[in-house]
């Protein structure tokens, strides 16, 4: 009997236990405070089982991370929350609830992970760390680089290529019957006869100019339509709400660029380097792109997966590495 007592009080324990671990993943999932930081660090020295606990949760949500590729949604922390509440008041599950919490989470984390289900069914998928090319049926040519994903949508009136992440440089085909564009989630580029780049992350998209010209078109921050030409030897950026730059590079930096695996860029904030820099990264980037924007940033940087390290020695920034691997990056304190 004092057996049975002490294993229930034990399932009673760790099941609270992976309770605390759970909501210290979803707090530390966020842009949390340097106050929660230090309370979560108070949580782990409290007991050994606490970092064991957590570390175990984690390494589920990461696996099922790696097939989220670069989705921007987050685990929805209601959801979960209310999972577990609900699994804890069920009188089926009372007597396990440690195992009830560890499957609840479990299953929450999977479904929210794997339903994008243009992760799982684009027609290409490039890894972080992958430089690869494809022709298409046309005789156009795809060179593709970093975590990409696309669609290819062909038909008989016009040729489509839906970038949902990733970047890529486009060489088109001639067909005077069917014209040819690259999508983002804002943004449509009709090429015109043409080669170019096209950079697409966390709702930011860059379309460098290598020959020739395109017609642009998106939403601007009021929903009215902007249409816009860029030409040979310029690169336009456009974020998620609308605003837009133009800018001269120099076509050959850029070409030698993308055949030696680098990135080069002439005062381009930092925040919308590091959004390029993530596409070829394993890790991911923990930042604030409202602190880091000010900063211009002009450098070739090597695409391996060192750029972000690098650029700690020329910026004045930090770079560090928290309790979830990511890497951190902030203005450096003096």
């Amino acid at each position: 009997m004092a057996q049975t007592q002490d294993h229930q009080e034990g399932l009673a324990f760790h099941a609270d236990v992976m309770e605390q671990a759970a909501h210290w993943i979803l707090v530390l999932g966020d842009d949390y405070t340097q106050e929660e930081y230090e309370q979560f660090q108070v949580w782990l020295k409290k007991n050994p089982q606490h970092a064991c606990c957590f570390n175990q949760l984690k390494s589920t949500v990461d696996q099922f991370s790696q097939l989220r590729q670069s989705h921007r949604r987050p685990i929805p922390h209601q959801l979960i929350e209310n999972s577990i509440k609900k699994a804890d008041e069920n009188k089926l599950f009372k007597k396990t609830r440690l195992y009830s919490i560890a499957i609840t989470f479990f299953l929450v984390s999977l479904l929210w992970w794997v339903v994008p289900t243009d992760a799982w069914l684009a027609d290409q998928k490039n890894a972080y760390n992958v430089w690869s090319e494809k022709e298409l049926s046309d005789h156009s040519d795809i060179k593709v680089s970093g975590k990409t994903l696309f669609n290819i949508d062909y038909d008989q009136n016009q040729r489509s290529i839906h970038l949902i992440t990733g970047n890529i440089l486009v060489d088109v085909a001639k067909d005077s019957k069917r014209p040819f564009f690259v999508k983002t989630d804002q943004v449509s580029i009709k090429a015109l006869g043409t080669r170019f780049i096209v950079h697409y992350f966390n709702g930011l998209t860059i379309l460098t100019m290598l020959h020739s010209t395109t017609q642009v078109e998106f939403n601007l921050h009021g929903g009215e339509k902007q249409k816009v030409y860029a030409h040979a030897g310029q690169q336009l950026i456009i974020d998620e709400s609308g605003a837009y730059s133009v800018q001269n590079l120099s076509i050959n930096l850029a070409e030698e660029s993308w055949k030696k695996q680098r990135l080069a860029v002439d005062l381009m904030p930092l925040d919308q380097v590091l959004n390029i820099l993530q596409t070829y990264e394993k890790n991911t980037l923990k930042y604030d792109p409202t602190e880091l924007h000010h900063i211009n940033v002009s450098a070739i940087l090597p695409l391996n997966g060192s750029g972000v390290e690098l650029l700690q020695d020329t910026l004045p920034i930090s770079v560090s590495s928290n309790i979830l691997d990511q890497k951190v990056i902030s203005i450096k304190k003096e």
